[in-house]
């Protein structure tokens, strides 16, 4: 509410003035201070943690839990009118990722309070979605349905990324299967895959930070998937980065990298990897 958006703002405003007198400044090379700098790590969680105090994560979850395709659902005003309450919706939103992945990077507690809305950041993996269903002024008319942008999405992936990058815990224990597979899936139908944009999920799930110990359940759950049959481009890439003659690879008996026979189905496939 406007009246709790207030409370929040001044909660925050307070505790800005309470900062210690070079704190919000940041360090350079050479140590000198001054407004523009560089925030250290230290600075930088604290604020994260002075964010967190005034609940800013509640806004953020608030704002990512946004419908930007609500005026078409009974709205009466015009379809110019739904259009650009589309746009301006989407466009706020791919403000609040960053404030988010800002939020929660390299900061373990703000990492577990946002991860713990994953059901209501997957929504909105991949491209923006559609009305679902038309209201009957676009159902009848494809040249209005073409006003209704799909590209770019939110870039929900990289928060995600974010709150798992370097929480062993959270990879540990609070990656499910379903949004690996979501995220091949996802990649696969990217345009590039190697350039997608949550193709970093697939390292970090299993490696979280450099340097840490591997995780073995995640990287085997990653390796199946990414040699899963449903991953047509994905798999086809692979066997010609492994093997150098892509999908026929398969019916010739292939290498042995990992030992034993290879066997069928993804089992195999990861032995001979």
């Amino acid at each position: 509410t406007p009246r709790l958006a207030s409370q929040r703002w001044e909660s925050i405003k307070a505790s800005v003035r309470s900062l210690p007198p070079d704190s919000s400044r940041g360090v350079s090379a050479n140590g000198a201070r001054g407004h523009g700098r560089v925030l250290t790590l230290e600075q930088k969680r604290f604020h994260q943690d002075v964010l967190r105090c005034a609940n800013l994560h509640e806004s953020l979850v608030a704002g990512l839990r946004i419908n930007y395709n609500i005026s078409f659902m009974g709205s009466i005003c015009s379809p110019e009118d739904k259009v650009k309450s589309r746009a301006m919706l989407v466009a706020t939103m791919q403000k609040v990722v960053p404030a988010a992945v800002a939020f929660v990077k390299g900061n373990p507690t703000n990492q577990a309070l946002i991860y713990a809305n994953l059901r209501d950041l997957r929504k909105h993996l991949g491209p923006l979605k559609l009305p679902q269903p038309w209201p009957e002024d676009f159902r009848t008319s494809p040249q209005l349905q073409a006003q209704i942008a799909t590209e770019p999405g939110l870039g929900i992936e990289v928060a995600i990324i974010e709150c798992l990058r370097g929480n062993v815990k959270l990879c540990t224990t609070q990656v499910p299967r379903d949004l690996v597979e979501e995220f091949g899936k996802l990649a696969d139908a990217a345009p590039d895959p190697s350039s997608w944009v949550g193709l970093e999920l697939f390292d970090v799930a299993c490696v979280p930070s450099p340097g840490a110990r591997p995780l073995p359940r995640n990287q085997e759950m990653v390796l199946e998937v990414l040699l899963s049959k449903a991953l047509l481009r994905i798999r086809s890439g692979l066997e010609q980065v492994f093997f150098g003659t892509g999908s026929q690879h398969r019916h010739q008996g292939g290498s042995n990298v990992g030992g034993g026979g290879g066997g069928g189905g993804a089992g195999g496939d990861r032995q001979r990897v």
